[in-house]
């Protein structure tokens, strides 16, 4: 395998697009954000005789410190935001992709908050932002052409270190981990329609003191989420 040339941890967020198959291995494209060269680098993956390579195939001059990337499930569209940006006028972008996934332009935008973590719901009708340095998570449209709107509803709970904001295979729910002193999982319902975000009760999934959830997956067909924390492995049940 051939080692990317630089430092590997300028790359906070790493999105892969598969070529075919829901297991498929060989032949794939890595869109690499990178905070220290403020470019989107685009990392070709080949397999040949059962060794995977790795080559750079492009640098994107995006403008600003990139850490934070989502891609659109269908649309062939990354987000990409920084995950320290001035409140109001955090810089972000629209990269669009050629049918192969090469490069083809990006379009800049603003949001309300640089971000640890970007997702969209499962409509793709809006895209979810947690705010680590803040704790903020903030929900905008997406127009029919991908393009993030104003945003529609934001939260502030008064804690800091939301490190992920992830919705639930049925949409109907969103999931937040708060790391470090923050120590929380707290837990919503979801409006598909409005974006609008309403604690349950209770509020808080209470996780472990110290735990320190960052990162959030749901199993594909039971009703489980699961969380890696700081010390150790954990999943709830939903």
């Amino acid at each position: 395998m051939k080692s990317i040339p630089t430092p590997f941890q300028t790359f906070l967020c790493i999105v892969c697009l598969l070529s075919s198959g829901p297991f498929a291995i060989a032949d794939f494209k890595a869109y690499l954000p990178s905070r220290t060269t403020r470019q989107l680098w685009i990392v070709q993956a080949t397999e040949k005789d059962d060794k995977l390579s790795l080559d750079v195939d492009e640098k994107i001059d995006l403008g600003f410190s990139p850490a934070t990337i989502v891609a659109h499930p269908e649309a062939p569209l990354l987000y990409v935001s920084t995950n320290v940006g001035d409140e109001g006028n955090s810089p972000a972008a629209i990269v669009t992709l050629n049918s192969n996934g090469d490069y083809r332009s990006h379009e800049p935008f603003a949001l309300e908050h640089g971000y640890a973590y970007l997702s969209l719901d499962r409509n793709k009708n809006f895209l979810l932002g947690a705010d680590y340095g803040g704790g903020h998570i903030d929900v905008y449209p997406i127009d029919q052409h991908g393009k993030p709107g104003l945003r529609v509803s934001f939260l502030d709970e008064g804690r800091n270190a939301a490190h992920a904001v992830l919705p639930s295979p049925g949409n109907r729910f969103v999931y937040i981990p708060y790391v470090k002193d923050s120590n929380a999982i707290l837990q919503y319902a979801f409006n598909s329609s409005t974006g609008t975000l309403t604690p349950l009760d209770p509020p808080n999934a209470n996780p472990p003191k110290g735990t320190g959830p960052r990162h959030i997956t749901y199993h594909p067909t039971l009703p489980f989420v699961y969380f890696s924390n700081e010390q150790g492995p954990r999943r709830l049940r939903l």
